[in-house]
């Protein structure tokens, strides 16, 4: 994993990008995700019962 970051950091730093500095931890730390999987736990997931994991996956593709 390390050297995906050193990889990252690089790529970021040739096209002069500056990383999130945030705190770990933070209140806005991972408001995004949240955000995001909640609508999809809301609109997709509970809205009806799935047979399977290959269900959801087809379903999420969609």
């Amino acid at each position: 994993m390390q050297y995906v970051s050193i990889v990252y950091n690089q790529r970021l730093a040739e096209h002069k990008i500056a990383a999130s500095t945030g705190t770990v931890g933070g209140s806005y730390d991972n408001a995004l995700v949240k955000i995001v999987n909640g609508c999809y736990k809301n609109e997709l997931i509970h809205t009806r019962t799935w047979d399977n994991v290959v269900d959801v996956e087809i379903a999420t593709f969609k």
